[in-house]
């Protein structure tokens, strides 16, 4: 014959009061309803990622790492139309606990995807346009900015800039070389033949 085991309750604090008609398990003085580890005391509640979970009970605090690169390309392809410079758009992301989280890029504000060729300009005028499937993108400034959360809503981002120089010489093509606004022509300055 075998011994009958009596199922016993759960009752995380000992307290003598089953969980289930405990109204704080972990006896932390923070009851169960607003816990934000209800099984695990934790009186201060510390919440260091912010993703609802307590420090004490939360296994991932640590934040995805991503990386973000606009890669010049200089071989293949043609930059010579615009003056532009072709870039791979380069981002990463890896997580202790989260094999697959999610990763995002915004190129100026453009959803871009790893491995994307785009083809950049920096310039004093801002102009955005997708040509023959190639996001062109001319600024002053452009910045890539990849984000990547995990399972835990644990976030991290990472950002690569081009930077047009401040008194650099300016990418923008111009037949403008005159202060006066005059434009030159064949002839030479001022529209007058030389002789």
């Amino acid at each position: 014959m075998f011994a009958r085991r009596q199922h016993q309750p759960a009752n995380t604090d000992g307290d003598g009061l089953g969980n289930a008609c405990d109204p704080d398990d972990d006896n932390d003085t923070v009851l169960d309803g607003v816990d934000n580890c209800p099984l695990v005391a934790n009186t201060n509640q510390k919440d260091s990622d912010g993703d609802g979970k307590g420090d004490a009970c939360d296994p991932d605090l640590e934040k995805p790492i991503v990386t973000a690169q606009l890669v010049p390309l200089t071989k293949g392809g043609d930059d010579s139309d615009d003056g532009g410079k072709r870039y791979r758009v380069q981002i990463s992301c890896t997580d202790a606990y989260d094999s697959t989280p999610t990763l995002t890029a915004l190129l100026n504000g453009q959803v871009v995807t790893n491995g994307q060729i785009v083809k950049l300009k920096l310039s004093k005028k801002t102009k955005v346009e997708t040509k023959k499937g190639v996001l062109r993108i001319s600024a002053p400034q452009i910045t890539l900015v990849a984000t990547c959360v995990d399972d835990a809503s644990n976030t991290a981002t990472a950002e690569a800039k081009l930077v047009r120089p401040v008194g650099g010489g300016d990418d923008d093509s111009s037949d403008d070389d005159s202060k006066d606004g005059k434009k030159k022509d064949d002839k030479g300055k001022g529209g007058k033949k030389k002789s």
